[in-house]
């Protein structure tokens, strides 16, 4: 609007010069003043007009002012959205990163983990070949190498309540102390473990192993699990870290794969967490 009123400003000023110059050469010439004269009236309304609108654009008023305020607030509430959708995609993006990095970590520690047992394995393929080759030790009974353990939970019944051999089970993180049949289904697995590079990993670590339970060794036919560990505490104590409940359909999501570890904290039962870990 400021440039129509100023075009129009010039306009009227234009024509108010050629009126007036017009009515002078009319009075020199003796000619008649009335176009000029009318040329002149409408130069002066167009001048007047456009100082009006000129002053209004440049002078708006309180309406004018709360509109253009409005106007300019909703600009910035959008800009601002806009900024916020950004950073909330790309902390999302951060978070998936991370998460597939500690995948990676894990899945690399699990393979130096079996790496070391085969080594070890290995190692004592030689000892095992002189007692083989020891005529004093092939009179001796041979003990059968230890099998995998699986639970056979179809097999449990009420004179098994209590604590259940696991022969050379492991748990895929930490050290496994026992594990304990409580009757009517529920199996409670009891762990020790040591601290992780972050805190998150430090509580992720006994997803992995619960699941690996679950997967690998039998515990998918129990109707309820429960977990707890421990850990070595700054002045020296033993202290629980973590515990949580997992119900028969967590259990088969994570049978079935549908659950996975680093997500399973979203499907888990009376799950506490030392305070300390959630800093």
């Amino acid at each position: 609007m400021v440039g129509v009123f100023s075009f129009l400003l010039v306009v009227s000023i234009i024509a108010l010069v050629v009126a007036v110059v017009r009515l002078v050469i009319s009075a020199v010439k003796k000619e008649s003043k009335k176009p000029s004269a009318v040329m002149a009236a409408v130069s002066v309304v167009l001048l007047l007009v456009s100082f009006v609108g000129v002053g209004l654009t440049y002078h708006p008023t309180p309406e004018q002012i709360a509109e253009r305020e409005r106007i300019a607030a909703e600009k910035a509430a959008e800009k601002k959205a806009r900024e916020r959708q950004k950073a909330e995609e790309k902390a999302e993006q951060e978070r998936i990163a991370a998460e597939k990095a500690e995948q990676e970590r894990i899945a690399e520690e699990a393979a130096r983990k079996e790496a070391e047992e085969a080594a070890h394995a290995e190692s004592r393929k030689p000892i095992q070949s002189e007692t083989s080759a020891n005529p004093s030790a092939e009179s001796e009974p041979s003990s059968s190498p230890a099998q995998d353990f699986a639970l056979d939970f179809n097999s449990l019944t009420t004179s098994d309540i209590g604590k259940l051999d696991t022969g050379n089970l492991e748990l895929k993180f930490g050290e496994l102390l026992d594990v304990t049949y409580g009757g009517d289904g529920v199996v409670v697995v009891k762990a020790k473990i040591t601290p992780n590079l972050t805190n998150k990993m430090t509580i992720q670590q006994n997803y992995h192993s619960i699941c690996e339970l679950i997967t690998d060794h039998g515990f998918d036919s129990c109707r309820e699990l429960q977990y707890w560990a421990v850990a070595d505490m700054a002045d020296g104590s033993e202290g629980k870290v973590i515990s949580f409940t997992l119900d028969s359909d967590t259990i088969l999501g994570v049978a079935n794969q549908t659950i996975l570890p680093i997500n399973l904290d979203g499907y888990l039962q009376d799950l506490w967490i030392l305070p300390s870990l959630l800093g």
